[in-house]
């Protein structure tokens, strides 16, 4: 077997002309993401992505976000290196750089169950929720989902309706996201839908549907008051979309109703992960939190 021998490289702060690159290396690891969230992510926070480059070469060796969701909070994702170049010191030089930047926030991952003891001996991630983020794929069986609700109308969230949906969003996740909601409907091939109650004209629930680097849809992040209405806006989001290859879903698993639209929908259970915390686990209305994302920037 053929040794590898360490590239020169640098720890620079990842740049818009980096994402496609960013983009293949995670896909080809199995992480999908939105095809535009790290463009919209780096608007809202600069420092908030950190890739390796190779100084000979120009090419991505490595990426890792850490992002200041508030000034007590943070989220650490989208750690990747590639495969061939790890057992070098990159990852670690990457991770440093985004612990630096979280600062001493309360910071929040998704771990591979194999990575747990590292991340909590030599990390200080001490918190494990009992909760576990699961990850569906496939191809959608949409013909089973009702496509309306008789006490709701969906329609498109816009400049216009967006007030009530940053109102909302902070409602279930207890955080103001304004900057975030106004720039990620706006990303390029997304489709984002709310339902609105028909007799009082409130909210009761929103999606945005986001293309992603493996070819699928996936709702980032969808919140409704009931199964139903959250049925009927996974409906009317995802048959908007034509050739794509399919849906993944990212859902928490103390949500039993999240559980059974992924299942109605015919997808496959790809992989299971727990979230640890630095200091303490976060509230929030996980009842009508059915997907949850971008899971590399936020833990609801």
């Amino acid at each position: 077997m053929s040794i590898i021998k360490r590239p020169d490289y640098i720890v620079r702060q990842m740049a818009l002309y980096d994402n496609d690159q960013v983009l293949d290396i995670l896909s080809s690891l199995g992480i999908t993401v939105g095809n535009h969230t790290n463009i919209t992510m780096l608007k809202i926070d600069s420092n908030c992505l950190f890739v390796a480059e190779d100084t000979d070469t120009g090419q991505i060796l490595g990426v890792c976000s850490g992002f200041n969701i508030t000034r007590d909070l943070a989220f650490v994702g989208e750690y990747a290196v590639v495969p061939k170049y790890r057992k070098l010191g990159i990852g670690h030089s990457l991770w440093k750089r985004c612990l630096e930047h979280c600062s001493k926030r309360n910071c929040a991952i998704f771990p591979e169950p194999k990575t747990i003891a590292t991340f909590k001996e030599k990390s200080g991630f001490q918190v494990i929720p009992a909760r576990r983020m699961i990850a569906y794929s496939g191809i959608p069986q949409l013909f089973a989902l009702n496509k309306y609700i008789d006490y709701c109308d969906v329609d498109y969230i816009t400049v216009h309706n967006l007030v009530d949906v940053i109102e909302y969003d902070e409602q279930i996740c207890g955080i103001n996201r304004a900057q975030f909601l106004e720039m990620a409907i706006a990303e390029s091939g997304t489709i984002s839908l709310l339902a609105r109650y028909i007799e009082n004209g409130y909210i009761a629930g929103y999606a945005i549907f986001k293309t992603t680097n493996d070819n699928s849809i996936s709702p980032q992040p969808l919140y409704a008051n009931s199964d139903d209405i959250a049925e009927a806006l996974t409906y009317n989001g995802v048959i908007k979309f034509v050739g794509f290859d399919g849906l993944y879903l990212e859902a928490w698993d103390c949500n039993d109703g999240a559980q059974y639209l992924a299942e109605k929908l015919g997808l496959s259970v790809r992989r299971r992960l727990p979230i640890m915390f630095t200091r303490e686990d976060l509230s929030a209305n996980y009842k009508n939190i059915y997907f949850i994302g971008p899971s590399g920037f936020y833990p609801f």
